[in-house]
């Protein structure tokens, strides 16, 4: 200000008016004196106003004051500063700062606020978020999205493994068909390999079709071979190898037709011939001797 022929300069946050310092209103600050209240700057979002001084709150750089701010600070971690503040607003111990700082938000589902509230995490990796902590994904499940999609990380939820596939820690619980000739249930973590005679179906291993046999485990049906003819549909019992033993389904081998006994393939039962009958070339049917043989 002006006293007769003394000149007085205005300092920050200060500007000059009718020959007076008038300080910058609120929501505004001036890094010098200026002249009329148009020299004070707005102060923007994300940021408080401050005097040049420390403030008695360890979190704040700056001591805020409503008017003649001289400068714009930084709003510190966990605080809010909408445009135009003259103080941060502490967000609540629930929420953290937005991106721009002008407002304090919640974090977004799954996600984990941090200790000291300056930002949120996702859940890592087999965990997912019940809204407060992370938790492990159960044996047999896997995390989701929001749309029940797997999610590898931030997932807000988790869903049983479906049939037919392997949920593994190892492989951060992502479902993931299992391999040929095994199946899985609802629920199961991982997959169980399918025994001779029988063929994967996603959560079940079905016997061979009737006609058909595997010594292993296949993929599906259609991969069991047919019984050839001369040849029955056979699971051999240990300690019995040549008794008969014939399956309708689930064989495990094609064993080549008894002596005197047709075996028509595709499946069916040999067939003892009658005496006056003998085998066939291909061993597939019984034949009538002709007269004067047996």
């Amino acid at each position: 200000m002006l006293r007769q022929s003394e000149c007085v300069v205005c300092q920050a946050g200060t500007y000059i008016s009718n020959n007076q310092c008038q300080p910058c209103p609120p929501g505004t600050y001036s890094l010098s004196g200026g002249v009329g209240p148009s020299s004070c700057l707005s102060i923007g979002v994300g940021f408080y106003g401050a005097a040049n001084l420390p403030s008695v709150n360890p979190d704040l750089p700056f001591h805020p004051v409503q008017t003649g701010a001289a400068r714009q600070a930084v709003c510190p971690v966990a605080y809010a500063c909408p445009g135009g503040s003259a103080s941060p607003l502490r967000c609540p111990v629930n929420k953290v700062a937005s991106q721009d700082a002008g407002s304090c938000i919640s974090c977004s589902p799954g996600f984990l606020i941090r200790q000291n509230q300056s930002g949120c995490d996702p859940c890592p990796i087999g965990t997912y978020s019940n809204g407060t902590v992370c938790l492990d994904v159960p044996l047999g499940s896997f995390p989701v999205d929001g749309l029940g999609l797997y999610a590898l990380a931030a997932a807000v939820g988790m869903a049983p493994c479906p049939a037919g596939l392997r949920c593994l820690q190892a492989e951060g619980y992502q479902p993931i068909s299992c391999e040929p000739a095994s199946v899985s249930g609802v629920g199961q973590a991982g997959c169980t390999a399918c025994g001779p005679g029988t063929a994967a179906n996603r959560d079940q291993c079905l016997n061979c079709s009737y006609g058909t046999f595997s010594p292993v485990g296949v993929p599906s049906l259609s991969d069991c071979l047919p019984v050839s003819v001369g040849y029955y549909a056979y699971n051999p019992v240990a300690g019995e190898e040549e008794s008969l033993y014939y399956v309708a389904d689930g064989a495990t081998q094609e064993k080549a037709c008894p002596t005197r006994a047709g075996c028509p393939g595709g499946g069916r039962e040999p067939e003892l011939c009658d005496p006056n009958y003998n085998v066939s070339a291909d061993g597939g049917s019984c034949l009538e001797c002709d007269a004067g043989y047996i």
